[in-house]
């Protein structure tokens, strides 16, 4: 046997030996896990209790970490609402502070407002110009009217501070700026002229407050970008407006002084005409008399005893109505001459008017009181009772310094030619006295009635009276 033999020999031995080594082994270790398999058991489910509780536990402390976060997370949101809230109920306190600001200033713009209507219902305007005549009215509407043109040409009327580009190109930017401006401005423009246009006694304070409200508007809508109309072209648009107006009423003033002067040159050419021909009538009078008077005395020359005292009394008698007829030539001849002289007349109706209302006006007519009895006409349902007839060298000057005198209590302050004044026969009495004295070269005397007889008014007044009484 060779040594490759004996090897095989000895390791085909040590396999069985060892195979069997482990058969046995196997055996015992089967033995012994048979013996420990229940310990084993326990540890495995011990094992996985535990794990499940590692995990119960991860799982337990991963939600509450979420509901931690969730917690935070709502309260994050709850401060965040607290702040947000409070934000709110600050800016509602600064809001209602402002609504309460506008509703105190609308409250005062009202007031105003209820103000001027009230004294535009009256047609009450203070005037804010002094000039003396129309045609300076005109002359400062024209003026004011020329720098608005300037303010246009000089781009001065409107602005616009932003510097605006479209698709980069400035030039493109500024053709839209000036498209704007025209717009804006013909539109404020169009407001003003209709506002100019519809001027009246009783609205010139709506139409100022239409200009204003106009520009305010038309700004605030040119805000965003930045385009707004100059606060001096709507002053001069204010001006003009008011310029206007006042044009208007010193026009309509000179009017009304033309057409009392035309009165006044017809009413002295009708006492010129009635003059003229009291001169003639008083003149053809006086011939009469005077032939009468001659043919009287010759008639004495020849008459008996008997018929000279009858004579002589025709005689005197035709020498005092041939001085009268002189005397009313004289005053026909005087009158034509002194075209001032004439009378100022203080007439009332109660029954018209009521009490305390007094007309003061004058006449060049020989019989003053044919201009009461045509003021007493068919217009008036009672005639005029006189409570003086003041004759003066210089009527026109005497009825102006009772007219200035009263001119705060004329019953129509726009028409002056209306000549009825809220006055006392008491004062009125005052005024001649003090005109009196004050003028000595008016030389007039004054007779005054203070009790008005109104005679028809009173037993108007009587008769209803009794028809109440049945």
């Amino acid at each position: 046997m060779n040594s490759i033999e004996l090897l095989l020999s000895l390791s085909t031995a040590l396999g069985a030996v060892l195979a069997g080594y482990s058969y046995y082994r196997g055996s015992q270790f089967k033995a012994k896990l048979a013996r420990y398999s229940e310990i084993v058991d326990k540890e495995a489910y011990i094992a996985e209790i535990d794990d499940q509780a590692d995990k119960r536990q991860r799982a337990l402390q991963e939600q509450e970490a979420a509901v931690k976060r969730e917690i935070e997370q709502k309260q994050q949101r709850l401060r965040e609402q607290e702040t947000a809230a409070a934000k709110a109920v600050d800016a509602s306190t600064q809001e209602a502070k402002r609504i309460g600001q506008e509703i105190q200033t609308l409250k005062q713009d009202l007031a105003k407002l209820q103000e001027l209507s009230f004294l535009e219902d009256y047609g009450f305007y203070e005037r804010r110009f002094t000039y003396e005549d129309s045609g300076k009215y005109a002359q400062a509407l024209n003026a004011c009217r020329e720098r608005q043109k300037q303010m246009l040409k000089d781009n001065r009327a409107a602005l616009c501070e932003t510097t605006w580009s479209i698709g980069n190109s400035e030039a493109e930017g500024q053709k839209m700026t000036r498209n704007i401006l025209k717009l804006i401005l013909r539109a404020f423009n169009g407001e003003c002229d209709a506002a100019i246009s519809r001027i009246k006694y009783n609205n010139i304070e709506t139409m100022i407050n239409r200009i204003e409200g106009s520009y305010k508007a038309i700004n605030q809508m040119g805000q965003t970008l930045n385009f707004q109309i100059a606060p001096t072209y709507k002053q001069e648009k204010i001006q003009e407006l008011q310029l206007a107006y006042e044009y208007q009423v010193v026009k309509q003033e000179e009017a009304e002084e033309q057409k009392r002067i035309r009165e006044q040159m017809r009413e002295e050419e009708r006492a010129q005409r009635e003059a003229e021909k009291a001169r003639l009538e008083a003149e053809k009078e006086e011939l009469r008399y005077q032939k009468a008077l001659e043919e009287a005395r010759r008639q004495l020359e020849t008459a008996t005893a008997a018929k000279q005292s009858k004579l002589l009394a025709q005689i005197d008698e035709l020498s005092r109505q041939l001085e009268e007829a002189q005397k009313l030539k004289d005053r026909a001849q005087s009158l034509a001459q002194i075209t001032r002289s004439g009378h100022v007349y203080i007439i009332s109706n109660i029954g018209s008017f009521g009490e305390n209302v007094y007309k003061i006006g004058m006449t060049r007519r020989l019989d003053p009181m044919d201009r009461v009895v045509e003021l007493g006409d068919a217009s008036v349902p009672f005639p005029f009772d006189v409570h003086a007839m003041i004759y003066t060298t210089n009527a026109p000057t005497l009825e102006k310094l009772l007219h200035t005198k009263f001119h705060r209590r004329r019953m129509n302050v726009i028409n002056e030619r209306k000549e009825f004044f809220k006055v006392s026969i008491e004062e009125i009495e005052a005024a001649l006295n003090e005109a009196m004295q004050s003028n000595p070269d008016l030389k007039f005397k004054m007779q005054l009635t203070k009790v008005a007889e109104a005679e028809q008014y009173r037993q108007t007044q009587a008769q209803n009276r009794e028809l109440v009484a049945a």
